[in-house]
């Protein structure tokens, strides 16, 4: 199996429909020892380390990379974000945001995108840039949301043609879910080495 840096970006696709089949969750993810594991921020993002899943979904990004997984609202939402070519987190410390930790956002290499309640339906983008962007700027792009927060930190983001079918033959998103079962939905997510 090619690993994501092989994949190649193709600028005509917006995003992957892969249907999953079938199949029992066995082992969620490898148990962890120390509460140190799970990092916090300002709720509700997260990150996490590769160790928490299945070597399968460990070897299929290389295991070596720093990657986003978030989510969208809607199809008005898709299309803002494929138009712009940015998706965005909010940052803050209001319920909803994340604390700004440059560090982490200047490593992480991918996102991996799904529509909220929609599981099955990934697609996955190669990070090209980051940049805090304010509330009026993402108006003046005509951000969906009528009345954004404060401060965003912007991915600029380029397509992947990927077969994601592992992914969620792997139950990636629901994984993620359970680990944090009291957060809330469609919380953005690092994972990190």
């Amino acid at each position: 199996m090619e690993q994501v840096e092989n994949f190649k970006e193709n600028e005509d696709v917006d995003y992957n429909e892969v249907k999953a089949t079938p199949a029992p969750v066995v082992s969620m993810y490898a148990p962890i020892e120390e509460e140190s594991e799970m990092i916090m921020a300002a709720e509700p993002f997260e990150c996490y380390k590769w160790n928490r899943f299945d070597q399968d979904i460990i070897d299929f990004f290389g295991g070596d990379k720093t990657i986003l997984v978030g989510c969208y609202k809607g199809k008005k939402y898709l299309e803002w974000i494929l138009s712009n070519r940015i998706y965005n987190v909010r940052l803050g410390k209001t319920k909803g945001s994340m604390e700004e930790n440059k560090e982490m956002f200047g490593k992480t290499s991918l996102l991996v995108l799904y529509e909220l309640g929609k599981l099955n339906k990934l697609s996955v983008y190669r990070i090209t840039s980051k940049k805090e962007m304010g509330k009026d700027e993402l108006i003046s792009l005509g951000y969906p949301n009528p009345k954004p927060r404060k401060s965003y930190m912007t991915f600029g983001i380029s397509p992947l043609n990927m077969d994601l079918s592992l992914l969620v033959n792997q139950h990636l998103i629901e994984k993620l879910i359970d680990i944090n079962p009291n957060n809330a939905k469609g919380t953005p997510v690092f994972i990190e080495p």
